[in-house]
């Protein structure tokens, strides 16, 4: 599904906004498909922009803004984010960062594994992130409930190949889609790292999957049964939380292909 059009007299703001004429407004194949645009101006500068809308949409684009620039000042790969306010709703505007997402590097089984170590230290850094405040109001989606003895740190909540940005070096350029960021589990990113891995890209996964976790530290006989569980709730948890009767079956479908995954001697096979 195509973005919707940017109407004229949302170009003219965002130009005035901007201090420069927009050349031309393009669709992006990822984030939200109806949300997500590139901008070029004529001074040469591009930008990502994403439409917010209903009802809490002033409420969520000013939350994920705040995430965004406290990661920025903290180190991150993440770009620094300009709130625009819009009559029909607030725009998220970030500076373009060039590359192919992490999700092209997964056909090959050696990019693949660069690409799980470049993201399996990323998520380390993510869980010692200390934001300031309370970011989880008006969250996309909940994290697993934990139990009283979980340590709960900042988790990315979509941590997967789709939401980085990888540059020609062979570095992460940005990390991107703060939609369910807040506080979590400590494993959860990792875990939805290689549910979606292995779910989508299967060979990739068995490429990828041991240098991911050892790239954030991890051992993986000790965590391997921990992180299935993280999976099963979040899945769970994301079919409930829709409301959309196709979209819930589709997160229904893939709870129980994951269900399927056995766990022996603390290891998902």
């Amino acid at each position: 599904m195509r973005p919707e059009p940017i109407r004229p007299a949302e170009l003219g703001d965002l130009a005035e906004l901007l201090g420069s004429s927009i050349q031309a407004p393009e669709s992006v194949a990822w984030g939200d498909a109806r949300a997500t645009h590139r901008l070029s101006l004529a001074d040469g500068r591009s930008f990502a922009l994403r439409r917010f809308a209903g009802a809490k949409a002033n409420a969520r684009a000013e939350r994920i803004s705040r995430l965004m620039s406290q990661l920025a000042r903290a180190g991150l790969p993440v770009p620094s984010p300009i709130v625009a306010e819009m009559p029909g709703g607030p725009w998220l505007l970030t500076p373009w960062i060039e590359g192919m997402t992490g999700a092209s590097w997964l056909g090959d089984p050696d990019r693949a594994r660069h690409l799980a170590d470049r993201m399996g230290r990323l998520a380390g850094r993510l869980r010692t992130v200390e934001l300031d405040g309370d970011p989880s109001d008006e969250r996309g989606v909940d994290p697993p409930a934990p139990d009283t003895s979980e340590q709960r740190v900042f988790v990315h909540g979509d941590f997967a190949p789709i939401n980085v940005v990888m540059r020609d070096d062979g570095e992460i350029g940005a990390l991107l889609d703060f939609e369910h960021a807040g506080p979590g589990p400590d494993l959860l990113d990792t875990a939805w790292w290689g549910w979606v891995v292995r779910h989508h890209h299967p060979e990739a996964w068995t490429a990828a999957w041991p240098t991911f976790l050892a790239a954030g530290g991890l051992d993986r006989e000790r965590v391997e049964g921990r992180l299935h569980g993280l999976v099963l709730q979040t899945l769970q948890d994301r079919a409930a939380a829709s409301d959309d009767a196709d979209d819930r079956r589709r997160w229904q479908h893939r709870l129980v292909t994951a269900r399927a995954w056995t766990v022996r001697d603390g290891q998902a096979t």
